[in-house]
């Protein structure tokens, strides 16, 4: 696999999980606003 591939391949499993990252950080602002 060339390193090109596998930066690709990171990229789109970040896109992927990126809402649930945002979701993550979102849930952890929240709970130290309370």
């Amino acid at each position: 696999m060339s390193l090109e591939k596998l930066l690709k391949l990171k990229y789109l499993l970040l896109l992927k999980e990126f809402p649930g990252v945002l979701n993550l950080m979102s849930s952890k602002v929240s709970l130290n606003r309370l």
